[in-house]
């Protein structure tokens, strides 16, 4: 809440807008072709602007969460502190569509695909907003402490894995090269010690990029009316087993694996640097026992030169950053076009393969899904810090004045937060579109084979001894 908070905030409205502007609020460009429109401020081809909501929202990218998400913003004021609950919901919406792209099990007979692109029922509601009262800030006056889309993001979590950080973790990156007695004891754990080598490359994934998840067995297990099913280690894998080009596809993917292992590097050097800067600023803040110290502490500025150095050096990284994601993306657009010679492919289909291949692609709908709901949840943040900005002094000050034990907690979560917004919106963003690039590798490749009377066959695992996808 400091180093001058106006620019921050202003530099965070402007990478939030730039970026859902970008991208098509709510997936227009990934889930409509990219006819549908973007706006933090409302406009006439809005599904909500007649309602006054700041949003523009496309009907592709419709369910019931995004519509009680947007309806909610009628009843809640702007706010800095719902803001940044809203930016870090998102992180955590976009990692887990990640996770579902790259790291977890599939099979024809995986219920997860369905689940995960599905609203969140009204039957485990209750529980969900349990576990989000859990939460050490939790207070039920501050707006959008539940919203719809928070909910939905507990429900992903709740419903693939057994672990997972809270929402306000910093996301942190797993070893370099995880050893593999660690690989070996994460498997046992979760599977048992009788687990398949084919996946421990899910684990090596997880303890690689994604270390605080830990996957649900039951995720591991493919079964259909009474049937067992061939599971693949990942969404590629599992691509890759109907695939007719698998040669071409497998020298693609290479240079694809090259590249991401190098933004990989990259990204954990940013996620270092911004975990420093907000190391200082906790030391800053200290251990308040008041209200009124607190708002002292989130003022402070005693570490004001190590924290803008630090800056300058992550302004060095993201730049690095941007340029290897580029280069991955490129490769990544080579990869598609091997990938895209599997539309063309006309080969019947078993009753198995054709079960896997519509979990496939819901899978990838899914991963759309939780785009749009990024994209949604920084489009009203954006809003938020837009319209709270100016005041959030007084905001600062009516957290210290309301009642409860959270008061100090919450102030302290958004005076840190707010030190390593820009950073982690600049970041975000750029995950965002890669995440929008990687589902497009992978949408739509079956519907000519899924149209094809089914015929006899089997389906031939095809893991790879590597990470990859």
């Amino acid at each position: 809440m400091k180093r001058p908070v106006s620019d921050q905030l202003g530099k965070a409205s402007r990478i939030i807008a730039a970026g859902v502007l970008c991208f098509g609020l709510a997936g227009c460009g990934t889930l409509s072709g990219g006819n549908g429109q973007s706006s933090l401020s409302g406009s006439s081809g809005s599904m909500f602007g007649g309602f006054g909501l700041p949003i523009t929202v496309s009907p592709k990218c419709l369910s019931w969460d995004v519509v009680k998400e947007t309806w909610g913003l009628l009843q809640e004021p702007p706010t800095i502190e719902s803001a940044l609950d809203r930016v870090n919901t998102a992180a955590r919406i976009i990692e887990v569509g990640d996770l579902i792209l790259h790291t977890l099990p599939i099979s024809g007979g995986s219920e997860w695909p369905q689940k995960a692109n599905g609203s969140v029922p009204m039957s485990e509601e209750n529980a969900l907003r349990q576990l989000i009262q859990q939460d050490p800030a939790y207070y039920a006056g501050a707006a959008g402490q539940t919203s719809a889309l928070k909910l939905k993001a507990m429900y992903l979590q709740t419903l693939l894995f057994n672990k997972y950080p809270d929402l306000y973790a910093l996301r942190k990156a797993g070893a370099a090269a995880p050893a593999e007695s660690e690989v070996n004891a994460l498997a046992t754990k979760v599977l048992g010690p009788g687990y398949s080598p084919a996946f421990t490359k899910v684990f090596y994934r997880l303890l690689h990029y994604n270390p605080a998840f830990e996957p649900k067995a039951d995720l591991f297990a493919g079964r259909a009316a009474g049937t067992a099913m061939e599971v693949y280690p990942s969404l590629f894998d599992a691509v890759m087993s109907l695939a007719e080009n698998k040669p071409e596809i497998l020298r693609a993917q290479e240079s694809v694996l090259q590249a991401e292992e190098k933004k990989g590097k990259e990204r954990r050097d940013i996620l270092e640097i911004v975990q420093r800067i907000q190391k200082l600023e906790a030391e800053e803040f200290g251990n308040p026992s008041t209200p009124e110290e607190a708002v002292k502490a989130s003022e402070r500025d005693t570490n004001a030169k190590e924290v803008e150095e630090l800056k300058a050096q992550l302004a060095v990284q993201e730049e690095e950053f941007k340029v290897t994601v580029t280069a991955y993306k490129e490769e990544l657009a080579k990869l598609g076009i091997e990938m895209g010679q599997i539309k063309t492919q006309v080969g019947a289909f078993t009753p198995e393969q054709r079960a896997l291949a519509a979990n496939i692609q819901t899978a990838v709908d899914a991963v759309q899904g939780t785009m749009c709901q990024s994209e949604i949840l920084l489009g009203i943040a954006g809003y938020h810090l837009k319209k709270a900005g100016p005041n959030w002094k007084k905001e600062v000050q009516k957290i210290a004045n309301e009642s409860g034990q959270t008061v100090n907690e919450r102030i302290k979560r958004v005076t840190l937060n707010l030190a390593a917004l820009p950073a982690n919106l600049s970041v975000l963003m750029i995950e965002l579109g890669v995440l929008d690039e990687e589902a497009k590798v992978q949408d739509d490749l079956f519907t000519n084979r899924m149209s094809v009377d089914s015929g006899g066959g089997g389906i031939g695992a095809s893991w790879m001894p590597r990470v990859g996808w």
